[in-house]
């Protein structure tokens, strides 16, 4: 479970670190901002795609664990290979969109994008990978 643990936290911070890079990096001005701000139909497309990925990806996170085939299998082997794989599963849809939306506000300078950011940062709080939380989502199921 210790490996499980640390896997998990790594992909955790990991992509919370690599959204910090792309701040410092622009606002070091290694790289310019805006450079996409020109672009209204891209502009568009990303705001929308990203608005979609908030409603669909946040709630699936956040509820993945309580779905029936997933949560079989997280008690089913003592849930630590199962808790990996979900786990990070879990992990990169809330952090793979928050980097994604951290780059886009620097690239077309929108607060919409960096809204959303923040909101997938909040959210990620909610499935922090503690070693107390990864015993209890592999030990729960099996009362319920």
């Amino acid at each position: 479970m210790e490996r499980t643990v640390r896997k998990l936290m790594i992909a955790f911070w990991g992509l919370i670190g690599a959204a910090l890079v792309v701040v410092a990096v622009f606002e070091f001005n290694v790289l310019s901002t805006g450079i996409l701000s020109g672009d209204n139909s891209l502009e568009f497309l990303s705001t929308s795609l990203m608005e979609l990925l908030a409603v669909v990806c946040i709630p699936l996170a956040l509820k993945l664990f309580r779905i029936g085939r997933v949560a079989a299998k997280l008690s089913a082997d003592g849930g630590a290979r199962s808790l990996s794989e979900w786990g990070l599963l879990r992990i990169l849809l809330l952090g793979g969109p928050m980097f994604v939306n951290t780059l886009l506000y620097y690239l077309f300078m929108k607060a919409t994008f960096g809204y959303i950011a923040i909101i997938f940062l909040i959210s990620m709080l909610f499935i922090y990978p503690s070693r107390i939380r990864c015993l209890y989502e592999t030990k729960r199921h099996d009362t319920e």
